[in-house]
């Protein structure tokens, strides 16, 4: 059948129409009308379509886009947990956090098959509103599904709210529970260096970004050669700092690592 991708406005006037249009796919039935692709899929893949369409947008901060998106997934299947989360998500992102609780809180009761994920979002929502305890109680919750598989992300994720409370002893010990469930992951050993030279413990930034050298293969990334460098200053070695510095500044110019070395500002 032939398809036709078209701009559509979901809005009821064509001043409106103005505030955003969205984007979807149509075929031509067998009436030889057309109809858009969700139409001739099941409910729950053509509420996950729009979502899917809506993350996007909320990713560009293109937020009116991102509910109108969520709004047709709503209509599709309205009762759909993964509606609900995307939508909770949206509620955070725009500063509605009462909605985006009531919506977290609901799931929770509920108790749906991706309730890893629920647990997950939601100590991360608590997190950013400083309410620390809560969060960790909830992304242990999380990580206690037997069936759950990202436990790993659970742990970053855990140990980004104890960065973001300054407690960078607890954000240590969060990050390696995640390398114990995800040890082949070289970002796991460049998040663990970063979170070192942010407590101070040089020792242990040194050991992990030599781990991350060592699995990334001499792939390097702006962030590496940074870190690298803040322990070259740890230990006065101004050689070596320098050399790493133009590096850095010759492979990656455009990169804020570079911007952050030449403006001193590291």
């Amino acid at each position: 059948m032939m398809r036709r991708t078209i701009a559509v406005c979901l809005a009821a006037s064509a001043v409106l129409c103005l505030s955003g249009c969205v984007t979807a796919t149509y075929e031509y039935g067998q009436d030889h009308q057309l109809h858009e692709v969700s139409d001739v899929m099941d409910p729950q893949t053509a509420a996950k379509r729009r979502v899917n369409i809506a993350i996007s947008h909320m990713n560009k901060g293109q937020m009116t886009e991102a509910k109108q998106n969520l709004e047709i997934a709503k209509k599709y299947d309205s009762d759909s947990p993964y509606v609900k989360l995307s939508y909770a998500d949206y509620y955070q992102r725009v500063g509605e956090d009462q909605h985006a609780e009531e919506l977290y809180r609901e799931l929770v009761s509920r108790n749906p098959e991706n309730i890893g994920d629920v647990y997950n979002s939601y100590a991360n929502f608590l997190c950013s509103k400083d309410r620390f305890t809560e969060a960790y109680e909830t992304f242990g919750k999380a990580v206690k599904i037997p069936s759950y598989a990202n436990i790993s992300g659970v742990y970053v994720n855990a140990s980004a709210c104890a960065h973001h409370q300054k407690n960078y002893s607890l954000s240590l010990a969060y990050i390696d529970k995640a390398i114990d469930y995800d040890g082949a992951s070289p970002e796991l050993f460049a998040i663990k260096a970063q979170l070192a030279l942010d407590a101070g413990d040089m020792p242990t930034a040194k050991t992990a970004i030599a781990v991350f050298d060592r699995m990334a293969k001499g792939k390097e990334s702006p962030r590496s050669y940074l870190d690298k460098i803040k322990i070259a200053d740890s230990e006065h070695n101004i050689n070596e700092s320098m050399r790493l510095g133009k590096e850095l500044v010759e492979k990656y110019p455009n990169s804020s690592q570079a911007r952050e070395y030449m403006n001193n500002e590291y």
